[in-house]
């Protein structure tokens, strides 16, 4: 007879099956047969069973909350994050969509509670921490409470991975409130004053190195040997750790010592001993990748941080290094170049009289507008562009180069995201690098063009404020020039 087993015997009834597939005794193949099929059924129940309960805790935290308020204990808090952090880690993307629908639709803000705050304030206008308090929204209050759980802060920077992504393909507004919340709470958690800064030796613990080179998303890492010399002579790796996430890099920036400012990143990447100087003779910091590890806190301005951090760190341990620039990528160029010449941008033509004349030169002859723009995009849609075939262009790319930097800007900030960063913190736009990243990266994202954005320390906040309040890019003249 078949075996009628309760889902409970579910994992019995396996290790039975497995024990009596490798035994040495013979078992009839109807008994294979039913327990086989019997684990397959279970199974598919079983996934059904986990949905239910995924439900049913969902309708238990909702009970909870419907308890609390801001006046709620910390150890009634305390059951909500709980059931929170076990529903959303256990559960899949959609789920977990649901659930944080749930919370923004069913736990937001107490309309009628916020009118009457409303109310009070407007006669008596020192009531405003009744109006701020019927303003917050209750999931506010939770992810606030599941913030100090044990490892809640990296449940909330999930979480928002998540929303982010989420939003992505479905811009709900009540998702983007929730979103918008938990940026507020990660914010304030990820204050300098909970990071901490570290360098990153061949001595550091493996499991953080390891992170450190799968997270690496600027100059992908390319082995062992090649993480040993991002770490060694002449370099300097940092990273920021969080006292709640303390195995986990936040944000990591790797630096090469050097006597002046880089325009190669392959000399850099693979540099052998006869190029290492030592420590003492480095005159310039050279900030040639920075990462950000956690989806979660895309926005939340730690890379800034970490700059000036590393900044008075070097200052400290190496004070004849006065120089800091970046050698940064300009991912975007060659895509707004072929969208650009193809009439998709909204910058408008960027073929002006000057480029005109250089094609002429190129092609022999005078050439008309269009011939100019289709010789340009037949030249450099190539799927592998190599160095050589766009040498022809430099002055034209140069040009174009220094265009996209300063002039193509949305809402009246930077268009490269790059370069948003970097003046944003106060830094100028010091010089382009023509051929300064060969890789195939390199050339299929700016034709191998590469710049320097410099850090002038006495600079820095005047030229952030200028970016910011006005709008306004500094630039060194080797940039002017080229727009001229």
């Amino acid at each position: 007879q078949p075996l009628m087993l309760s889902r409970c015997r579910l994992s019995w009834v396996s290790s039975l099956f497995t024990t009596v597939s490798r035994s040495s005794f013979l078992v009839p193949n109807s008994l294979k047969s039913n327990l086989t099929s019997h684990c397959m059924l279970s199974t598919t129940e079983l996934r059904s069973i986990r949905t239910s309960k995924v439900l049913d805790t969902i309708r238990s935290l909702s009970e909870t909350l419907e308890s609390l308020s801001y006046s709620s204990s910390s150890d009634q808090w305390a059951v909500a994050s709980e059931k929170f952090k076990h529903i959303f880690n256990s559960s899949d993307s959609n789920k977990r969509t649901e659930l944080l629908l749930h919370l923004g639709n069913n736990f937001g803000v107490d309309k009628e509670a916020l009118d009457n705050a409303i109310t009070i304030y407007q006669r008596n206008s020192g009531a405003t921490n009744e109006v701020r308090r019927a303003s917050t929204p209750l999931y506010q209050l939770l992810f606030q409470s599941v913030g100090n759980r044990f490892g809640g802060v990296n449940c909330i920077c999930e979480m928002r991975a998540h929303l982010l992504e989420t939003l992505d393909n479905n811009p709900d507004p009540v998702l983007k409130r929730v979103e918008e919340i938990s940026k507020e709470l990660l914010t304030m958690w990820f204050c300098l004053s909970n990071l901490q800064l570290i360098r990153l030796t061949w001595e550091s613990p493996a499991d953080i190195l390891h992170k450190v080179a799968k997270y690496e998303a600027v100059h992908p890492v390319a082995g062992i040997t090649d993480l040993q010399r991002r770490v060694g002579a002449s370099r300097r790796c940092f990273l920021f750790i969080h006292e709640a996430m303390p195995r986990e890099p936040l944000v990591v920036v790797h630096v090469a010592l050097t006597r002046d400012i880089a325009h190669n990143l392959q000399k850099i990447l693979k540099s052998t001993e006869e190029d290492w100087i030592d420590d003492e003779e480095a005159t310039t910091a050279i900030y040639y990748s920075i990462s950000s590890t956690q989806k979660g806190l895309a926005g939340i301005d730690l890379g800034n941080l970490l700059i000036k951090g590393v900044v008075e760190e070097l200052q400290r341990d190496l004070p004849r290094v006065k120089v800091h620039s970046t050698l940064s990528p300009i991912p975007g160029f060659r895509a707004w170049v072929l969208r650009s010449l193809r009439g998709n941008s909204e910058f408008g033509e960027i073929i002006d009289e000057k480029i005109r004349v250089w094609m002429n030169e190129i092609a022999g002859k005078e050439i008309e507008l269009e011939d100019a723009k289709n010789l340009l995009i037949q030249s450099l849609t190539a799927n592998r562009i190599q160095p050589e075939n766009i040498e022809q262009f430099k002055n034209i790319l140069m040009r174009l180069c220094a265009v996209y930097l300063m002039r193509a800007k949305r809402n009246g900030l930077a268009l490269n995201p790059v370069a948003n960063f970097h003046v944003r913190n106060g830094a100028e736009v010091y010089r382009l690098n023509w051929g300064a990243d060969s890789s195939v990266r390199g050339m299929d994202r700016s034709f191998g063009i590469m710049v320097n954005y410099k850090y002038n320390l006495e600079d820095l906040h005047r030229n952030s404020e200028d970016y910011t309040s006005n709008k306004r890019m500094n630039a060194h003249s080797q940039i002017i020039d080229l727009l001229d």
